[in-house]
């Protein structure tokens, strides 16, 4: 993981040129995201599949199976997130950034990082002590970068595990919602077309042809 985030090679001048840091930090995080995405798809394909005992025997509820498969997503994330952590002391708990949120008032919550709207509340009291402390150190480059990237992280770290979660219950409340029409649209369909069928079987066989079509075009 760390190996591919060294630096990258630029085709204009046929060199490789190393990755700062902050960017080998934010390229590893960014590979958990693609493992992340179908962790959580695969909840919404098949919540029925992976759950299926706890569903059937009353258990557990389809939104608390979508919570706890989501929850598992989230787990496994940040695991990886947390490996890429070992990056650098910069990257780890306690770390420059997280000390200066301290610092200034920023509680540390139960996943050990302050929270989002306390960072976003005092960012730029954050974001200048941070800064100073490269500057202390004749870094002062580096330092903003490094100090913007934790400070934008910190701000979408909660709103990003919400949106994971809405979208997981939303997607699969569609999916629900399409079930309920297509078995509606069979019933009312059978009533029309058993009649058909029984009077006249080429008529009966259009309309069950056309019922099909209609089946078909509803479950897009």
């Amino acid at each position: 993981m760390f190996k591919i985030c060294d630096g990258v090679f630029d085709e204009e001048s046929g060199k490789y040129i190393p990755n700062t840091l902050t960017q080998k930090y934010e390229c590893c995080i960014d590979s958990c995201l693609p493992s992340h995405k179908y962790c959580v798809s695969q909840c919404k394909e098949k919540v029925h599949t992976l759950y299926s005992k706890e569903l059937n025997e009353g258990k557990m509820s389809i939104s608390e199976a979508l919570t706890r498969c989501e929850q598992l997503c989230t787990d496994s994330h940040s695991i990886c997130t947390h490996t890429c952590n070992l990056l650098s002391p910069k990257f780890e708990y306690g770390n420059i950034y997280h000390k200066c949120a301290v610092d200034n008032g920023c509680v540390v919550g139960q996943n050990l990082q302050p929270s989002s709207k306390c960072i976003s509340d005092n960012k730029d009291k954050i974001m200048n002590c941070c800064t100073t402390q490269f500057e202390k150190n004749g870094n002062s480059k580096d330092g903003k970068e490094y100090c913007t990237f934790q400070q934008e992280r910190g701000n979408l770290r909660d709103t990003d595990n919400i949106k994971d979660n809405i979208e997981l219950m939303n997607n699969y409340q569609d999916k629900s919602d399409k079930t309920w029409l297509l078995i509606i649209i069979a019933i009312i369909c059978a009533i029309i077309v058993t009649p058909l069928l029984i009077k006249n079987l080429i008529v009966g066989i259009v309309a069950i042809g056309l019922v099909l079509v209609i089946i078909y075009t509803a479950s897009k």
